[in-house]
């Protein structure tokens, strides 16, 4: 146990950058999200608060089939580390809610949602390393999009603003286009929504648990 919380601790005491002059409070709402598993490995990606208590980001982060997960910790941009677990997620969507153990509420910023934004819209994403990653809206597909901008391990989760600094969808990979650079592909808020915090994701998606 001591040897995980020594990792949790090395990953979370990378300094994030200074602070950006715009999306200032997405840039906070934005978390570094550190999964570490049974067999002593670990993973990274980023996450999104959208509430006090609850950040959203990539089942795949924070799941592996083949090994239990023994620790999920979540560091906010100012350095504190946060212990959390799942409460809800989606296999189909690759989307995973996360609650805080404990008490306390400490997501001061939060997420707004926007709507769903059409083809060729200018989108921003807020990765783990608290930079910003800018491109458009390549294609739709029901429940998500494909957006312009390449992608690295550890941008999972990321989430997905437009020009009006509302979240309009989160990152869960990247895929190589024929003729086109990599694009990232997201899941859109229209189907984050259900992972608000109210109503309960659980009521709203059956195959969440």
């Amino acid at each position: 146990m001591m040897r995980m919380i020594a990792s949790l601790i090395a990953l979370a005491c990378a300094r994030p950058p200074a602070r950006e002059p715009s999306l200032d409070a997405e840039f906070d709402a934005t978390v570094r999200v550190i999964a570490v598993y049974a067999d002593e490995t670990s993973s990274l990606g980023t996450g999104v608060a959208v509430g006090p208590h609850y950040v959203i980001t990539a089942r795949h982060v924070v799941h592996d089939e083949s090994v239990e997960v023994m620790q999920i910790g979540v560091v906010r941009r100012d350095g504190a580390m946060v212990e959390m677990v799942v409460d809800a997620e989606s296999d189909t969507l690759d989307v995973a809610r996360l609650v805080v153990v404990g008490v306390g509420a400490p997501f001061s910023s939060v997420a707004t949602a926007g709507q769903r934004v059409p083809l060729g819209a200018e989108v921003c994403a807020v990765t783990a390393e608290w930079l910003m990653k800018c491109g458009r809206v390549s294609m739709l597909e029901p429940g998500a999009l494909l957006v312009s901008v390449r992608f690295v391990l550890g941008n999972s989760g990321a989430p997905l603003y437009d020009s009006r600094e509302r979240l309009v969808g989160m990152v869960v990979s990247r895929r190589a286009e024929r003729d086109m650079d990599d694009v990232g592909r997201a899941i859109s808020v229209d189907a984050l929504r259900p992972l608000w915090p109210s109503p309960p994701a659980p009521d709203l998606f059956p195959e969440m648990r």
